[in-house]
């Protein structure tokens, strides 16, 4: 468990590839490249680190059913799903997951999706 584990605290090896795994099944890899001491002229508000250097092109997460809508829920372990983890709009999420007196069809986690702008 990484709660309350600071930046700070952590072994960096440059250079080694790092996952971020959070969500179930949500996996982010990420690398630090380089590093060095600060700088005089170097921004002194620490709250601003660690710099990015690097963002890939945003596209919005759109439903894993319609592919119209914009995401609006997260599972993971869905025995429903195709994915894992999987996208759904409010709209799809509900008619898959859920019978029509509001009864669960199987078993999965879901999380609200926000979708960055």
């Amino acid at each position: 468990d990484m709660e309350g584990v600071c930046f700070e605290d952590l072994t960096i090896r440059l250079g080694y590839p790092y996952l971020f795994h959070h969500h179930g099944n949500c996996e982010h890899v990420f690398m630090i490249r380089d590093m060095r001491a600060a700088m005089e002229d170097d921004n002194p508000n620490v709250s601003e680190y660690p710099l990015l250097t690097f963002k890939g092109k945003y596209r919005r997460r759109r439903c894993s059913i319609c592919h119209v809508f914009t995401a609006k829920w997260l599972t993971c372990n869905d025995q429903l799903a195709f994915e894992h983890p999987s996208y759904f709009c409010d709209k799809c999420f509900m008619a898959l997951h859920y019978s029509e007196d509001d009864k669960k069809l199987c078993t999965f986690q879901a999380y609200p999706h926000v979708d960055k702008v």
